[in-house]
Order: structure tokens, then sequence, then C-alpha cells
């Protein structure tokens, strides 16, 4: 019976140990005291969301009252790319026209699917031309962002 007992109470004291240690080791913090968290610097978001999330409110009046015509530029050119997309490049065509973007910074893009049309239209020429006016500095980066990635492809 004396024999039954010892390794049970090894048992025992091998798992008190275990837990022992386990418990020394999580709370030790090698000698560094914790610090607190603190707040990254950055400059303050603006008042409401549509003022920098990608979808702006309708409610809040964020551009100029001559931006209607840049808007109805930008439906344009959504219309034109999705028909571009799906293969219909005589249509989405003339949707696709850079005319009204100038001061978009969709501007180049409104150029790449041009491009992307007229090399569905067979045009190959025309497409080089658009393709070339998607990657001038003037359009693809005048806003700090624009076709660059393109222009490793060519």
């Amino acid at each position: 019976m004396t024999a039954g007992l010892i390794p049970h109470t090894r048992r025992h004291r091998a798992l008190g140990a275990a837990t022992l240690g386990a418990l020394l080791f999580l709370t030790w913090d090698g000698g560094h005291a914790q610090q607190a968290l603190v707040p990254t610097p950055h400059p303050p978001l603006p008042g409401h969301p549509s003022l920098y999330w990608l979808v702006p409110d309708p409610a809040v009046p964020s551009r100029a009252a001559g931006a209607a015509g840049e808007d109805a530029a930008l439906e344009r050119l959504a219309e034109g790319v999705a028909r571009i997309a799906a293969g219909d490049y005589a249509a989405g065509l003339p949707l696709v026209d850079p005319a009204g973007l100038t001061r978009s910074p969709l501007l180049a893009y409104a150029h790449f699917y041009r491009g992307v049309a007229m090399a569905g239209l067979e045009r190959p020429r025309d497409a080089r031309a658009e393709f070339a006016a998607a990657l001038t500095p003037q359009q693809a980066g005048q806003h700090g962002h624009g076709l660059g990635w393109f222009a490793q492809l060519a």
C-alpha cells in the first residue's frame, strides 16, 4: 500500500511544481516594468467621415457647385468602363471621354480604357496613342498616383 502512494504523491508533486513554474513564468516580466499604452501621434481626422471615407455622403456638401459636370463625367466613365469590361467596346468608347475629367485623378484611367476599347475594336494605333496618353506625367501622375503600374507592362 505504501508503494502505491509513493508514485501517486510523486505525480502530484511533479504536477504542482510544473504548475508553480508555469505561474512564475507567466507572471515574471523579465525585470522590465510594463509600459502604459499611448496613442500614436497622427494628424486629426476631419469632422465628418464623408471627408475622409471613399464613399461621400450626399447630405454633406464637399465640393463646389460647379462639380456637377465632373460628377456626370465620372458617372459616364463608370458606365463606359462597365461596358468595355463586358466586351461592348463600341458602346463604351464614347462614354470614357477624358474631356470632362481634366481635373480628376481618373483622367489617366479614361485614356487607359479608351485604349482598351480601341484595341478591342482592332484600332491598334489609336489604342497605343491612348495608352501613351495615360502614361504621360501630366495625366498619370498629376495627383500623385495613376497608371505607373501599367508602364511596367509596356
